[in-house]
């Protein structure tokens, strides 16, 4: 085998080249199936926010807060869905925190080190607004709805997500 042909040249050349290409579209095929799963899961949990919102905080003026505190507990199961859930009263006074989930089963979180909603958050016209946590745990990706004077969050971590991306790299 001649290595200075130009046909063993040409072959080396355009296997390089192929290789540059295939590990770039690797590459970007894992940076697109991040976003699109984070987009899904953030979309999922704006939709339980507002379910929340539209069944329970429309309700509290006649079952009162706690009521609706225990309603969250027994509907949807924050610490055995290993979901974040935290339920803000955000009047003209201090924000007021009503109901906040348990640390889920899987220990993923711990619902005490989400950091609150910054006064300056600005939802988008249905009143949604997502958002990606970093914890020292690992992230959470939240959903969050205003309705009325309440607030509404429901997270889940990443941890699902990123062992997807995983079993995808290997």
């Amino acid at each position: 085998m001649n290595t200075r042909s130009l046909s063993f040249r040409l072959v080396t050349w355009y296997a390089g080249v192929l290789t540059i290409v295939f590990v770039v579209l690797g590459g970007l095929t894992l940076i697109f199936l991040r976003h699109y799963l984070e987009a899904a899961v953030l979309d999922t949990q704006a939709r339980r926010a507002r379910q929340i919102a539209d069944t329970l905080i429309a309700a509290v003026d006649r079952t009162g807060e706690q009521v609706m505190a225990r309603e969250v507990e027994d509907l949807y199961s924050p610490p055995i869905n290993d979901r974040f859930i935290r339920i803000t009263r955000v009047g003209a006074s201090n924000p007021t925190v009503l109901y906040v989930s348990a640390p889920p089963h899987d220990g993923t979180f711990v619902p005490a080190d989400v950091p609150p909603m910054s006064a300056g958050t600005s939802f988008d016209r249905q009143g949604v607004f997502v958002r990606k946590t970093s914890l020292r745990s690992g992230s959470l990706l939240i959903g969050a709805v205003a309705s009325r004077q309440y607030v509404v969050e429901v997270g889940v971590s990443t941890e699902r997500t990123d062992e997807t991306l995983r079993q995808v790299f290997a």
